[in-house]
């Protein structure tokens, strides 16, 4: 492939992906794949095949702290034209938790282009202490807040191992 060819759908994948995440239709994601192709992901089992993708993608922003995420910007990204490959760092931004905050981390993608437009492969990787930093900095924050419900509190205790965030929690419960 060349390298024009490569930057072309590298551009088209990322406004697409632009798109979809701001419609919200997440199962559209999938679609950017080959039949065959695989996802890994860092900490979870690989999805192989567009279907898996589709479930996890479905699972994973759908669904709440998922739904907190509200952007993805290409910090930099590097391609391989000789071996079909992109190399790229997000930072993935959550939504303002209500004090005008603004929590995000880094990750790292790695792309391998297919046929037809659609990829192949993909891996992501990031730094899981940066992660649960950045979620625990903006639990902290929506607690403060009062923009985060009994439920999710709940929910975010269990990802950021902090049993003293719970439905009753305040901001200085886990300050």
């Amino acid at each position: 492939m060349q390298l024009s060819e490569l930057e072309q759908a590298f551009t088209d994948y990322r406004a697409r992906v632009d798109e979809i995440a701001g419609s919200g239709r997440w199962g559209d994601f999938a679609d950017l794949f080959t039949a065959d192709a695989t996802y890994r992901r860092a900490g979870h089992p690989d999805a192989v095949g567009r279907e898996a993708i589709r479930g996890w993608v479905l699972t994973s922003m759908t669904t709440f702290p998922g739904t907190m995420l509200e952007r993805h910007e290409v910090v930099w990204q590097a391609f391989d034209p000789s071996h079909d490959r992109v190399v790229l760092e997000l930072r993935n931004t959550l939504r303002d938790p209500g004090d005008g905050s603004v929590h995000s981390a880094c990750s790292t993608t790695l792309l391998r282009h297919g046929h037809d437009g659609l990829w192949a492969y993909a891996e992501d990787s990031h730094n899981p202490l940066a992660y649960r930093t950045m979620w625990r900095s903006w639990t902290r924050a929506a607690l403060r807040a009062g923009t985060l419900d009994a439920d999710d509190a709940t929910t975010m205790s269990f990802l950021i191992g902090e049993t003293a965030v719970d439905g009753s929690a305040t901001a200085t419960d886990v300050a």
